[in-house]
């Protein structure tokens, strides 16, 4: 009874001892499978790996910036075009007339640049020059013009700049809303003068204006029938104005 008393515990305690020192090793090779090394390097390998790692922005383009870029694409742009023809100012269709005011700058020749108005005749007194002919140019037409004889005698690669300070006018009087002077900025006809002029009023007489030119021999006198114009589309009677042209509209009697 004895002996069997005796083994009912020594099973169990060899078994429990077994366990232990099973247990002992395993724990002991641990250390020994997941070297630190070993483990390091494979992490390593693994995050060098195309993908493995979260996407970064590549280091150039933090030398990049959008205002350097949008800046060197203003640069590029070509200049504005009121610096390029001046708009109003110097206008590549429009032909110098009498009575217009230029002002004129040469480049590095304050001596020279002036403003001046042109005369009845349409020209110009210019230093060095004498009396040039500006009616019939471009701006930029009369600007090469002096640059070439300002070049044949007197200096080297010169830079005319030629720009309309004043233009000349006409004047309309008599029975319209804005009667005055208005600028003569290119072609200009009677019917679009009297637009400007605001129209005709109620008491006009469409029929009886007419156009006070000056000339060489005094004043020539045109009749202009607007009802003509304006009723019957007779646009011939619609002529062009010259500078210091004035147009009267009387008053109609009935």
């Amino acid at each position: 009874m004895a002996e069997l008393f005796g083994s009912f515990f020594l099973y169990p305690a060899a078994i429990m001892l077994l366990g232990a020192i099973l247990l002992g090793t395993g724990c002991g090779s641990t250390p020994e499978a997941a070297a630190p090394a070993q483990s390091t390097g494979e992490m390593k390998l693994f995050y060098s790996q195309p993908g493995s790692q979260p996407e970064e922005p590549p280091a150039i383009l933090d030398d990049v910036s959008v205002p350097e870029v949008a800046a060197e694409s203003e640069e590029d742009l070509p200049p504005q075009i009121e610096n390029s023809d001046g708009v109003g100012e110097k206008n590549s269709d429009y032909l110098i007339s009498p009575h217009d005011v230029l002002d004129i700058s040469v480049l590095g020749e304050e001596d020279l640049s002036q403003i001046v108005r042109v005369s009845e005749k349409g020209v110009i007194s210019f230093p060095l020059l004498g009396e040039i002919k500006a009616t019939g140019y471009a701006p930029l037409q009369l600007e090469r013009v002096l640059e070439e004889m300002l070049e044949k005698d007197f200096l080297v690669s010169p830079s005319v700049n030629i720009s309309i300070k004043e233009y000349s006018t006409i004047s309309v009087l008599g029975q319209v809303k804005k009667p005055g002077s208005y600028e003569i900025k290119g072609r200009l006809t009677v019917t679009q003068a009297i637009a400007l002029a605001g129209g005709l009023t109620r008491i006009a007489s469409p029929n009886g204006a007419r156009v006070i030119r000056k000339s060489t021999g005094g004043e020539e006198i045109i009749p202009i029938r607007l009802k003509d114009i304006m009723g019957d589309g007779d646009l011939s009677q619609d002529i062009s104005l010259k500078p210091g042209d004035l147009i009267v509209i009387p008053e109609s009697f009935f």
